[in-house]
Protein backbone atom coordinates (compact mmCIF):
# COMPACT_ATOMS: atom_id res chain seq x y z
CA UNK A 1 0.00 0.00 0.00
CA UNK A 2 2.74 2.56 0.93
CA UNK A 3 4.22 2.25 -2.59
CA UNK A 4 1.53 3.24 -4.26
CA UNK A 5 1.61 6.65 -2.44
CA UNK A 6 4.24 7.59 -4.76
CA UNK A 7 1.33 8.34 -6.97
CA UNK A 8 -0.87 10.46 -4.84
CA UNK A 9 0.25 14.03 -6.23
CA UNK A 10 0.25 13.79 -9.94
CA UNK A 11 -2.26 13.73 -12.36
CA UNK A 12 -2.68 11.67 -15.96
CA UNK A 13 -1.01 13.32 -19.07
CA UNK A 14 0.45 12.33 -21.97
CA UNK A 15 3.41 12.57 -24.07
CA UNK A 16 3.69 12.43 -27.52
CA UNK A 17 6.04 12.46 -30.21
CA UNK A 18 8.90 11.32 -32.22
CA UNK A 19 11.94 8.72 -30.58
CA UNK A 20 15.15 7.98 -32.50
CA UNK A 21 15.79 4.03 -32.12
CA UNK A 22 19.37 2.91 -31.92
CA UNK A 23 19.89 2.10 -35.80
CA UNK A 24 18.86 5.80 -37.04
CA UNK A 25 14.85 4.62 -37.57
CA UNK A 26 12.69 6.82 -36.02
CA UNK A 27 8.63 6.09 -34.24
CA UNK A 28 5.77 8.27 -33.23
CA UNK A 29 5.05 7.42 -29.45
CA UNK A 30 2.04 8.23 -27.77
CA UNK A 31 2.13 7.33 -23.63
CA UNK A 32 0.70 8.25 -20.45
CA UNK A 33 2.81 10.10 -17.85
CA UNK A 34 2.28 11.78 -14.98
CA UNK A 35 2.25 15.16 -13.97
CA UNK A 36 2.58 16.90 -10.75
CA UNK A 37 -0.34 18.61 -9.50
CA UNK A 38 1.51 21.37 -7.57
CA UNK A 39 4.33 22.20 -10.17
CA UNK A 40 3.21 20.95 -13.67
CA UNK A 41 6.04 19.38 -14.54
CA UNK A 42 6.20 15.89 -15.82
CA UNK A 43 7.80 12.27 -15.00
CA UNK A 44 7.49 9.08 -17.08
CA UNK A 45 4.87 7.08 -15.00
CA UNK A 46 1.54 5.78 -15.40
CA UNK A 47 -0.93 6.37 -12.50
CA UNK A 48 -3.18 3.83 -13.83
CA UNK A 49 -0.75 1.21 -14.01
CA UNK A 50 1.28 2.08 -11.12
CA UNK A 51 4.65 2.19 -13.28
CA UNK A 52 6.77 4.70 -12.52
CA UNK A 53 10.60 5.54 -14.10
CA UNK A 54 13.42 6.16 -11.63
CA UNK A 55 17.17 6.08 -11.41
CA UNK A 56 18.91 3.14 -11.02
CA UNK A 57 21.90 4.72 -9.00
CA UNK A 58 19.71 6.86 -6.86
CA UNK A 59 17.17 4.13 -6.14
CA UNK A 60 19.68 1.18 -5.61
CA UNK A 61 22.46 3.25 -3.57
CA UNK A 62 21.05 5.68 -2.14
CA UNK A 63 17.38 4.39 -1.12
CA UNK A 64 15.79 7.56 -2.97
CA UNK A 65 12.93 7.50 -5.82
CA UNK A 66 13.83 10.05 -8.59
CA UNK A 67 11.81 9.77 -11.30
CA UNK A 68 12.29 10.79 -15.01
CA UNK A 69 11.28 13.76 -15.79
CA UNK A 70 10.35 15.70 -18.56
CA UNK A 71 13.39 18.40 -19.95
CA UNK A 72 12.56 21.06 -22.55
CA UNK A 73 9.47 18.66 -23.74
CA UNK A 74 11.66 15.32 -23.85
CA UNK A 75 12.30 12.56 -22.35
CA UNK A 76 15.24 10.11 -23.38
CA UNK A 77 14.32 8.22 -26.37
CA UNK A 78 15.65 5.37 -24.92
CA UNK A 79 13.77 5.48 -21.81
CA UNK A 80 10.73 6.41 -23.98
CA UNK A 81 11.11 2.80 -25.74
CA UNK A 82 11.61 0.90 -22.90
CA UNK A 83 8.27 2.45 -21.18
CA UNK A 84 6.65 1.91 -24.06
CA UNK A 85 7.41 -1.72 -24.21
CA UNK A 86 7.06 -2.48 -21.03
CA UNK A 87 3.31 -1.24 -21.22
CA UNK A 88 2.37 -2.90 -24.00
CA UNK A 89 4.18 -6.16 -22.37
CA UNK A 90 1.76 -5.46 -19.20
CA UNK A 91 -1.72 -4.97 -21.20
CA UNK A 92 -0.49 -8.34 -23.33
CA UNK A 93 -0.69 -10.06 -20.15
CA UNK A 94 -4.05 -8.27 -18.16
CA UNK A 95 -5.27 -9.38 -21.85
CA UNK A 96 -4.64 -12.87 -20.43
CA UNK A 97 -6.47 -12.10 -16.76
CA UNK A 98 -2.43 -11.54 -15.58
CA UNK A 99 -2.45 -8.13 -13.66
CA UNK A 100 0.84 -6.60 -13.66
CA UNK A 101 4.02 -8.58 -13.05
CA UNK A 102 3.49 -10.52 -10.32
CA UNK A 103 -0.71 -10.53 -11.30
CA UNK A 104 -1.22 -8.83 -8.20
CA UNK A 105 -0.65 -5.09 -9.47
CA UNK A 106 1.92 -3.94 -7.40
CA UNK A 107 3.36 -1.07 -8.56
CA UNK A 108 6.74 -1.21 -10.64
CA UNK A 109 9.82 0.70 -10.71
CA UNK A 110 11.24 1.05 -14.18
CA UNK A 111 15.21 1.42 -13.16
CA UNK A 112 16.95 3.54 -15.79
CA UNK A 113 20.76 4.07 -16.58
CA UNK A 114 21.66 0.48 -14.50
CA UNK A 115 25.37 1.54 -13.39
CA UNK A 116 27.82 -0.21 -10.53
CA UNK A 117 28.47 2.17 -7.76
CA UNK A 118 31.60 3.78 -9.38
CA UNK A 119 29.48 4.62 -12.59
CA UNK A 120 30.25 1.65 -14.86
CA UNK A 121 27.60 0.72 -17.09
CA UNK A 122 25.88 -2.72 -16.21
CA UNK A 123 25.53 -4.08 -19.91
CA UNK A 124 22.11 -6.16 -19.13
CA UNK A 125 18.62 -5.89 -18.53
CA UNK A 126 16.86 -7.24 -15.48
CA UNK A 127 13.93 -8.09 -13.09
CA UNK A 128 15.14 -7.64 -9.82
CA UNK A 129 13.08 -8.31 -6.98
CA UNK A 130 10.75 -6.50 -4.60
CA UNK A 131 11.86 -3.49 -2.90
CA UNK A 132 10.22 -0.99 -0.85
CA UNK A 133 6.74 -2.36 -2.01
CA UNK A 134 8.16 -1.92 -5.84
CA UNK A 135 8.47 -4.80 -8.49
CA UNK A 136 12.00 -3.74 -9.51
CA UNK A 137 12.98 -3.87 -13.21
CA UNK A 138 16.65 -2.62 -14.30
CA UNK A 139 17.59 -0.89 -17.81
CA UNK A 140 21.18 0.24 -18.85
CA UNK A 141 21.49 3.39 -21.80
CA UNK A 142 23.89 1.47 -24.04
CA UNK A 143 21.52 -1.63 -25.33
CA UNK A 144 18.69 -1.02 -27.51
CA UNK A 145 16.38 -2.80 -24.77
CA UNK A 146 13.36 -0.82 -25.16
CA UNK A 147 13.02 -2.03 -29.10
CA UNK A 148 13.35 -5.68 -27.93
CA UNK A 149 9.65 -6.70 -26.72
CA UNK A 150 11.06 -10.30 -25.95
CA UNK A 151 13.98 -8.63 -24.02
CA UNK A 152 11.06 -6.62 -21.78
CA UNK A 153 8.59 -9.77 -21.91
CA UNK A 154 11.62 -11.95 -20.84
CA UNK A 155 12.38 -9.69 -17.61
CA UNK A 156 8.53 -9.50 -16.88
CA UNK A 157 8.29 -12.86 -17.44
CA UNK A 158 10.90 -13.84 -14.38
CA UNK A 159 8.90 -11.75 -12.09
CA UNK A 160 5.70 -14.04 -12.80
CA UNK A 161 7.33 -17.05 -12.65
CA UNK A 162 9.20 -16.07 -9.31
CA UNK A 163 5.73 -15.27 -8.25
CA UNK A 164 4.54 -18.41 -8.87
CA UNK A 165 7.66 -20.87 -7.78
CA UNK A 166 8.85 -20.93 -4.39
CA UNK A 167 12.23 -20.77 -5.66
CA UNK A 168 13.69 -20.12 -9.04
CA UNK A 169 16.91 -22.61 -9.93
CA UNK A 170 19.72 -21.53 -12.58
CA UNK A 171 21.67 -23.93 -14.10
Amino acid sequence: QGASLVFQDYEEDTWSGTVTKHDGTTKELTVPVMKDKETGERVLGDMNRKILCVDYADFEYNDTITARKEEDGRFADNELLIYDTFLRTYDLYVDAGWTGPDGEGTPVLLEMDMVKADGEVIQNASYSRMKYGFQTFNFNRIDPDGECTDIIAHEFTHCLTQTLMTYTLYF
